[in-house]
């Protein structure tokens, strides 16, 4: 509830994304804190609805604990939003907790969250045995798309939430950058099934909550 999140019981005031959350009459209780939450505590959001805002994410999973950071994803050139976005957690604790319920209903519309992926470090002796890029990736940044893996993860599932089938092409053409890591099964795994589901009747079964080793 809004009382639980300390913030009035009047009806809240949806500012713009360019508005900091300072010039709330009542600031809320996911204002950054002074230290800095660990890759642990972020959060994916998918199938989100167009309307919901950074500061209706933050306040359906203030429900949680601190929310440090909530962020949807806009289109640079339309300003729509994508459908997805990130929140962070001041606890991984708080990131953990919002995922046990991995399709929950924000803004009347069910949406799938999972745990956010750890970026890899280079300096790792896997990262650094680990094989050349191939040049398709190149090609890729060099058109201007974001391939980092948390960005690319986010967008396969929310192609997931509408066709299946797009969001496995999509995961084959950049399946490299998470060659040896758990992403890259799990979501081979998943969205070949995914696509067996939805070419037999239709249906679209929301992708299994990722587990953390």
């Amino acid at each position: 509830t809004t009382e639980d999140l300390g913030v009035s019981s009047r009806p809240l005031l949806l500012l713009p994304p360019s508005l900091p959350l300072l010039l709330l009459p009542h600031p809320p209780s996911y204002l950054p804190p002074l230290h800095m939450a660990t890759s642990d505590s972020k959060i994916f959001c998918g199938g989100l609805s167009y309307q919901t805002t950074d500061y209706s994410l933050a306040v359906h999973f203030g429900n949680y604990g601190q929310v440090t950071e909530a962020k949807i994803v806009y289109d640079r050139n339309t300003g729509t939003s994508k459908g997805y976005g990130f929140v962070t957690f001041a606890l991984p604790a708080s990131a953990t907790a919002a995922c046990q319920n991995p399709n929950p209903t924000i803004d009347g519309k069910q949406v799938n969250v999972n745990l956010a992926s750890a970026k890899s470090q280079p300096n790792t002796p896997a990262a650094s045995n680990a094989a050349p890029e191939p040049a398709y990736l190149d090609t890729l940044r060099a058109g201007g798309e974001d391939i980092s893996p948390e960005v690319v993860e986010a967008a396969i599932q929310h192609k997931y939430t509408t066709n299946p089938i797009d969001a496995l092409m999509f995961f084959l053409e950049r399946a490299e950058l998470f060659r040896g890591l758990p992403e890259f099964d799990y979501y081979k795994d998943n969205l070949i099934a995914g696509v067996r589901v939805f070419r037999a009747g239709g249906t679209i079964n929301p992708l299994p909550a990722k587990t953390t080793a």
